[in-house]
């Protein structure tokens, strides 16, 4: 293809096939540095979290046998849109944060999806500290990255009896992600069932409590359960 621009003719040729390719492969390890330094920011490579891994799961016994199975068979199957939730639940010391970071790390990298792990009491605590603390993190940035992620892994959402506060905060976040159907994965020692008498303290946080739980429900493509002793301690 060949135009004249004020008397001087031009020709348009295509790009080589071998450098829109050298192009293609720039721009995939460039996503894929930044996704990294996004785990390292995190402190996902670090201390424990460093190694939790698929690769560093090893089942104890058929239920977590089972759990990574199920795990797998939801990495096939999640995408943006309908039904992308996760849920894991269960006791403590059975590897459910655990596989959540891993499903997290996976996700990220085979995926290229912007990912955040967010341990829901931490949450709440930096959010009351930016109230009084000019040089922390703004709420609404805390907000947003946290709303907005390609993939958020909520860890520990009742470690603890919530405020009305902290719970009109989790119900803010989980109807956010529930309208724009962004994959996400909740980490919890109740099951859903459950949750609703936990929260149970007045009429508003019963409210709350099931306006959540009926849009994890809504979300939901799998809920994973973890039982068996605690494997922090030593075996018998």
């Amino acid at each position: 293809m060949s135009f004249e621009v004020c008397g001087q003719r031009f020709v348009l040729r295509p790009a080589c096939e071998c450098r829109l390719c050298e192009q293609v492969e720039r721009e995939r390890r460039a996503r894929l540095e930044h996704l990294s330094r996004s785990l390292r920011r995190q402190g996902l490579e670090d201390g424990r979290y460093a190694g939790m891994r698929l690769d560093t799961w090893r089942g104890r016994d058929a239920c977590a046998e089972a759990a990574m199975t199920r795990l797998r068979a939801y990495f096939t199957e999640v995408r943006r849109g309908t039904r992308n939730w996760l849920y894991l639940y269960g006791g403590y010391g059975l590897g459910k944060t655990h596989l959540g970071v891993a499903a997290l790390k996976h996700l990220c990298l085979d995926r290229r999806w912007e990912s955040l792990l967010l341990r829901w009491s931490q949450y709440c605590s930096r959010i009351q500290q930016s109230w009084h603390d000019p040089d922390a993190a703004s709420e609404s940035q805390l907000w947003g990255r946290a709303a907005e992620s390609d993939l958020l892994v909520c860890d520990d959402i009742d470690k603890r009896g919530a405020s009305e506060w902290a719970l009109g905060k989790l119900f803010e976040l989980i109807d956010h992600r529930y309208l724009r159907q962004l994959p996400t994965v909740l980490i919890a020692n109740r099951s859903l069932e459950a949750l609703p008498a936990f929260w149970n303290r007045n009429e508003p946080m019963r409210d709350l409590a099931t306006a959540i739980v009926s849009r994890i429900v809504g979300q939901l493509a799998a809920a994973i359960e973890f039982a068996g002793p605690d494997r922090r301690f030593p075996p018998p």
